[in-house]
């Protein structure tokens, strides 16, 4: 995420926002020469099918092969030209002249926000500039003029392009061929640490380090000078007040500009405005945040570096101090900080690395963080479902007297089993080394597998409705005595998108439908799904979605299909008869990417919704645990969206009371009188629902 500022009035385009910089964009990894055909269906699904394996296909592949293979070689001249452009200058103002107008951007309150899929990069991209400056010494003084800072951006981009495809050619030279989804993932995790640098939007992030760090505020603030979790709250309460100055400070200029005279203050205070979004000044911070100035000091010190620390630094693939250092400490007593948001990116990476050192100790920080892990998963359920649905830390015992625990259980007619992994995937897991992917595999997926498949194994094949709070506590029923199926869910405390998309075709041991998501991405899809029936469903869908070699690029991507048309794509193709290697969803954020965006920058926000009436959710909340209910929320959630309308004017028109078909098994009872309940009747299902007066 990127800091973005307000500037009401300012340039934008009539299709979206405008970047008052940025880099260019290259599709050179998308080319439509690749696939055979493109056809829209249900909703705005958009369904690409590849060239089936042939000469013309293989024609194609070789072109493309050579053509990355040709960048890939131009790699070392495009990263020479960038350094000798470097070298000289003013390295505070040339990254400046690079990453202030990428931050900054034009509204004027009505478009959309969302450009993710054109700047999902550029984060990165700020961390790689930034990097080849801390491998030359600031002894340069010249200054960057604008063509300079053109060609700048343009190289960034185009090194970007060349590592990349370096990164195909030699993977499609060295792939094991016969451990093909493996590779993928290798390579997955290889580009997403060239390239992701998101680990959540930042209302979740804050959330998270609140919980992780808040009740052991002193400890850390003992051991370290400062409180972690004000890393994000600084950063996003900063951002809030420069928003307030530079919009000022234009209003200022504006004014200025259209009056009879001059006022070089105006200009003054523009400047000074754009110089605080980077050069932070601890007295300064401190006044914008409540923070106190020796705590904001310590926290720039802790994440602080100096020019010239890495002069061996070259290529986007190599060891980067600036991913964990993103802040330069400058001679004046300020510091540099050219992407603020890469502070609260890199704060949990430097804690589970930290070395002993004045009380702190990284095994107490893991202790913390799993600890919050578990509360955090459990008490975003617990929104969703109730407290009373909701059972945290459950332990039982199967027909074998063997003993399981699991994590969090949700008490449903199709129960939810739920298990929390806060284990770290380190730096050498995160850059596609297969050794410690193949470890982490195993110790977090492989063992959560292994957890939720013993749960639902005990409540599905040995009819287990008992759990107990403690090891050796009473058991007691919890679950309905009918249950219809149940569903995994593993909740990573990192954001790992290639262990979500591909990491189960990997562990080779599920048994189960299984729902992979990070914790900021649960805390966001229950921040959209509030209600039972459609966090239920979609947790149904995406645990599904391994069996058909179907993937989201990530969360953002799979929820954002599940609200414009349920993923329809899942089942509007026959799987059986056609020949499809793989599903990927994706570009399907720009909404919930839009609402974000301007709820953070403090502007008017629609939260994305599922369409369906609030009197049908409630009359779901309250039917939770009733025989058919996850057949009758597979087919209100279903629905096409006209299909409530329709419900609409039914109501109007039956105000006593009448029956509305959804499908062929599931009819929706509208009564005068009564409770909400699911009742099922021969072959069908129905759903009363009372007439609200």
């Amino acid at each position: 995420m990127f800091g973005l500022y307000t500037i009401p009035d300012a340039y934008h385009y009539d299709h979206g926002m405008a970047r008052f910089g940025g880099f260019p964009q290259d599709r050179m990894f998308d080319s439509p020469s690749l696939y055979d055909s493109t056809t829209s269906i249900s909703g705005s699904a958009t369904v690409r099918k590849s060239f089936l394996p042939g000469p013309e296909r293989d024609a194609i592949i070789k072109n493309q092969l050579e053509a990355f293979q040709a960048r890939a070689d131009n790699l070392p001249t495009l990263i020479d030209e960038l350094r000798s452009l470097m070298a000289g200058r003013d390295l505070t103002q040339l990254i400046n002249s690079v990453a202030v107008p990428a931050m900054m951007v034009g509204i004027d309150g009505a478009e959309s926000l969302a450009d993710g899929e054109l700047t999902s990069s550029w984060a990165a991209k700020i961390e790689y500039l930034v990097g080849v400056a801390l491998s030359l010494e600031a002894v340069g003084t010249a200054d960057t003029p604008h063509e300079v800072t053109r060609r700048v951006r343009s190289l960034i981009s185009e090194i970007f392009d060349a590592e990349q495809a370096r990164r195909i050619t030699a993977f499609t030279t060295n792939a094991d061929i016969g451990d093909l989804n493996r590779e993928v993932l290798l390579q997955q995790l290889q580009l997403e640490y060239q390239t992701d640098r998101m680990p959540g939007y930042a209302v979740h992030l804050e959330q998270v380090d609140a919980e992780v760090f808040g009740r052991h505020r002193e400890y850390y603030v003992t051991s370290l000078g400062f409180n972690p979790a004000d890393v994000i709250r600084a950063t996003r309460l900063n951002a809030r007040s420069l928003n307030r100055v530079f919009s000022a400070a234009i209003d200022t200029l504006r004014t200025a500009m259209d009056g009879p005279d001059p006022d070089p203050q105006a200009a003054v205070a523009f400047i000074e405005a754009l110089n605080a979004t980077t050069l932070w000044v601890p007295l300064d911070v401190a006044a914008s945040t409540g923070i106190a100035v020796e705590q904001i000091s310590a926290m720039l010190a802790f994440f602080s570096t100096d020019y010239g620390c890495q002069p061996e630094f070259r290529a986007p693939g190599d060891t980067n101090r600036a991913r964990t250092h993103p802040c330069i400490k400058l001679d004046n007593g300020t510091f540099f900080v050219p992407d603020p948001w890469a502070l609260s990116a890199a704060i949990h990476h430097r804690l589970a690395t930290e070395p002993k050192r004045n009380g702190f100790d990284s095994q107490r920080y893991y202790k913390h963080r799993q600890d919050a892990h578990e509360r955090l998963v459990s008490e975003a359920m617990a929104k969703v479902f109730g407290p009373s649905n909701t059972f945290p830390t459950q332990h039982y015992a199967l027909v074998s007297k063997e003993k399981g625990e699991i994590d969090t259980l949700i008490r449903a007619e199709w129960p939810l089993v739920v298990e929390a992994k806060a284990i770290a995937l380190t730096e050498r897991g995160r850059r596609g080394y297969a050794d410690r992917v193949d470890k982490k595999i195993a110790e977090i997926l492989g063992k959560a597998l292994d957890q939720t498949d013993r749960a639902l194994t005990y409540i599905l094949d040995e009819g287990g409705r008992s759990f107990t709070r403690t090891a050796n506590g009473r058991q007691v029923d919890v679950l309905p005595r009918e249950v219809s199926s149940g569903t995994a869910v593993i909740v990573t405390f990192e954001r790992i998108d290639p262990f979500a998309s591909s990491g189960l075709s990997v562990s080779g041991a599920v048994k189960r439908p299984t729902w992979v998501v990070s914790l900021t991405d649960l805390l966001m899809v229950t921040d959209i799904l509030m209600d039972p029936a459609s966090f239920h469903h979609y947790a149904r869908e995406r645990a599904g979605m391994h069996s058909i070699k179907a993937s989201a690029a990530s969360e953002c991507d799979a929820l954002g299909a599940y609200l414009i048309d349920r993923i329809s794509i899942l089942h509007s193709l026959d799987h059986e008869e056609e020949e499809i290697a793989r599903i990927l969803i994706a570009d399907s954020s720009d909404a919930l990417n839009d609402f974000y965006t301007r709820r953070e920058l403090g502007l008017e926000a629609q939260k994305p919704t599922v369409g369906v009436p609030e009197e049908i959710l409630d009359a779901m909340a309250s039917t939770l645990l009733q025989a058919g209910w996850a057949e009758v929320a597979a087919a209100v959630m279903s629905a096409q969206h006209g299909t409530w309308s329709k419900w609409k004017r039914f109501r109007r028109r039956h105000r006593n009371s009448g029956t509305f078909a959804l499908n062929d098994q599931v009819t929706l009872a509208h009564l005068a009188k009564g409770e909400p309940a699911v009742e099922r009747t021969g072959g069908s299902v129905f759903l009363s629902i009372p007439i609200q007066r």
